[in-house]
This record gives structure tokens, C-alpha cells and sequence, in this order.
């Protein structure tokens, strides 16, 4: 088993309300700015239709100046060309604040994503270890039932079970659980403790089943078969008793 191996139980949010909250205000945004931008298209179309000509526009200046007092200030009009003015700075804005939602979206879906990957990685390496420690115990169940049967005393056994328990713990290669079949790993401790494990009584474990179906180069199991175990050798399988590619024993009852 490895990590890529635990389940995927950090799927996608179902739902995002911070994700729904912000794609409802840009498209109000949008909305708003389309909306201005009809309304200055209309105005734009009015003001060429309302435009007097050239001469018109003379004769009304002229007439103006004829009429109007002499000490008179010129009125302060608002005319369509400020509203059209306040208008399109609107519709600036608008398009402004929806751009400056939108990156600020995409900044925070980005954060979310690493949120996500990193708790997804957070289970899986709970679930990896957890898988390891759950193999360690059984290493150590086989071993403690081996001592048990030799009738070591209680004192004897969890001495040596310290000693097994350090195989497991030293970072060793040829002790690692997670590269290695369980069983493979029990025959390395017990050859060096100089120990042999009742291979048959472990038959039907997990651990030994899937062994026995899948015959990890190295394990007990190897040759069994998918037969649950029975007729397990009580020797450790040929891929750890000097075949070529192995290390001599390091230590213990050959």
C-alpha cells in the first residue's frame, strides 16, 4: 500500500456560498454595466437627433446674445452631455469593481485548492501510517506467538520483543513495511533472531491471504496460491534464503 492508495475522501465542496456570493455580485456588476452602457447609446442617438444644424445653432447664438442682459451671469445649466459624462464614469466603475472581484476570486478559489490538496495529503499519510502500524502489530503478534511457543518466560519475551520492535523502527530497507511483504519482513526478523514462525498458523490473516493470492516475490505465501494459506511452508519463501540478489543473513540461525 502507499499513500496515492487511500481513499479520496476529500472530494470537491459540494458547495462554495463564499464562491455563489461572489458570482451573484458580478453578474449583478454585469448587468449594471450593460445596462449603462444601453442607456449611453441612447442618449449618444437623442443627442444627434435633437443637434441643431450649423446655421441654426448661429442664429440661436446670435439671438441669445441679443436678448440676454447686459450685467446678466450665464445660468448654470446641466445639460446631456454632464449626465452623459456622469454616465459613462459610472460604467467605468462598474467594470472596474468587476474586475477587481473577479481576482479576488481567483486568488481565493486558488487558496482553496491548496487548502484542499494539502488536507487530502494530511489523510493520506494518516492512512498510510496507520496502515504501517497496523503491519507492524501483526509482525509483532507472529513474533511474540513464536516466543510464547518456545515457553520463554514473560520477562524474556518483552526483552525481545524491544529487539524486534527496533528492526521495524531502525529506517532499515530490509525491514520496511512498506516496500516489502509483511511476511518477508517476519522471516528477516525471526532469521536473525533465530526464531521460526509457525508459517501455518498464520495462514489465514489478512495480511498472509493477500499474500497468498498475490505472491510478493519474498513472502511465505508466495507459493501457496490462492488456497487461503493452507499448506504454507514453515519455511521462509527462496527469494530470502540466499537467493542471489539477497544479503547474507546478518546475524542468528542461518
Amino acid at each position: 500500500m502507499t499513500a496515492a492508495d487511500a481513499p479520496e475522501i476529500l472530494a470537491d465542496d459540494a458547495l462554495d456560498p463564499e464562491a455563489e456570493r461572489v458570482a451573484r455580485h458580478v453578474r449583478i456588476l454585469k448587468e449594471l454595466a450593460e445596462i449603462g452602457v444601453r442607456i449611453a447609446q441612447s442618449m449618444d442617438r437623442q443627442a444627434e437627433l435633437l443637434a441643431p444644424s450649423p446655421a441654426e445653432a448661429a442664429d440661436g447664438e446670435r439671438t441669445r446674445a441679443a436678448d440676454a442682459p447686459v450685467a446678466a451671469s450665464p445660468p448654470t445649466r446641466v445639460g446631456p452631455g454632464t449626465d452623459f459624462g456622469r454616465l459613462t464614469r459610472a460604467i467605468r466603475l462598474t467594470l472596474m469593481l468587476e474586475i477587481r472581484i473577479a481576482e479576488g476570486e481567483t486568488m481565493r478559489q486558488a487558496e482553496v485548492a491548496e487548502a484542499r490538496v494539502q488536507r487530502t495529503r494530511a489523510v493520506q499519510q494518516q492512512a498510510q501510517a496507520d496502515w504501517v502500524e497496523a503491519r507492524s502489530e501483526a509482525v509483532l503478534d507472529v513474533i511474540e506467538a513464536t516466543l510464547e511457543a518456545k515457553s520463554e518466560d514473560d520477562e524474556s519475551i518483552l526483552e525481545r520483543l524491544d529487539e524486534a520492535r527496533e528492526y521495524l523502527e531502525r529506517g532499515d530497507e530490509d525491514f520496511d513495511l512498506e516496500g516489502l511483504p509483511t511476511g518477508l519482513v517476519i522471516a528477516r526478523i525471526c532469521r536473525d533472531m533465530g526464531l521460526e514462525p509457525d508459517w501455518a498458523r498464520w495462514a489465514q490473516a489478512d495480511w498472509a491471504v493477500e499474500e497468498a493470492r498475490d505472491r510478493p516475490r519474498g513472502s511465505p505465501y508466495a507459493g501457496v496460491g490462492g488456497n487461503g494459506g493452507e499448506g504454507a511452508s514453515n519455511e521462509p519463501a527462496k527469494a530470502d534464503r540466499g537467493a542471489p540478489d539477497e544479503a547474507p543473513p546478518r546475524g542468528g540461525s542461518p
